[in-house]
């Protein structure tokens, strides 16, 4: 748990630096990164909508899982299953339809500061398509990314401990040595690994948040309230 409240709060600083380099990118001094409200307002967000979403598929859960379980007893196993498919689609549409309504709230907040809730609900007002078309857009990006990279990472990853080994079939036998021993042996490949890993993981974040950040900018320059 802990673990995974420093990695949102990380989460937030990155997002935030990104979106801040797409909407102000005068205020480029160390990295576009921040440590003030528009990142607290996102990691308290961030943090708000994980327990939501997980109550609320908790709640879900309960009645579908008694309704799925009352058409089981009563013989219907093919409807039991249908019900319990055609339940968690109708739970993930829902959950992406509000992820998608709210995706735009970080770059409000790094814009002017402020914690946006009702406000940017009203600015996706009718836009869900768009978003949802980022959304696809960047999901089979990342995918091809994730192939491409993991692909080379397997090969050299692979490479790299076969040499450790002493060859593929010796694999095994490395695998049975004390701790300390694999550890020391491997530290440098996994430095490598990890040094390499902190530009990647910059690109990535880059293109994972910056779309976000634009369609913002759009959706305020086409609002009449702008």
């Amino acid at each position: 748990i802990l673990l995974s409240i420093v990695g949102a709060f990380v989460g937030a600083v990155l997002s935030c630096a990104v979106f801040r380099a797409v909407l102000k990118p005068d205020e480029g001094r160390f990295a576009f990164l921040r440590v003030g409200s528009a990142e607290l307002f996102v990691f308290l967000l961030t943090i708000g909508l994980a327990v939501t979403a997980m109550v609320a598929v908790f709640a879900a859960a309960i009645p579908l899982i008694t309704i799925t379980v009352i058409v089981a007893v009563v013989h219907a196993k093919a409807a039991a299953v249908l019900i319990a498919i055609l339940g968690m689609i109708c739970l993930l549409v829902l959950l992406c339809w509000v992820l998608l309504r709210l995706s735009i709230a970080g770059p409000m907040m790094v814009e002017d500061g402020k914690f946006h809730l009702t406000d940017v609900w009203a600015l996706t007002r009718g836009h869900v398509t768009e978003l949802f078309m980022v959304a696809a857009s960047l999901f089979i990006i990342l995918m091809v990314i994730e192939v491409v990279i993991g692909a080379l990472v397997l090969a050299a990853g692979l490479a790299f401990l076969s040499q450790a080994a002493g060859g593929l079939m010796a694999l095994h036998a490395f695998f049975t040595r004390p701790a300390a021993e694999i550890l020391a042996t491997l530290a440098p490949g996994l430095i490598v690994l990890g040094l390499v890993a902190i530009p990647i993981t910059g690109c990535l974040w880059a293109i994972i948040a910056a779309p976000w950040a634009w369609a913002y900018r759009n959706l305020v320059g086409s609002s009449p309230a702008s």
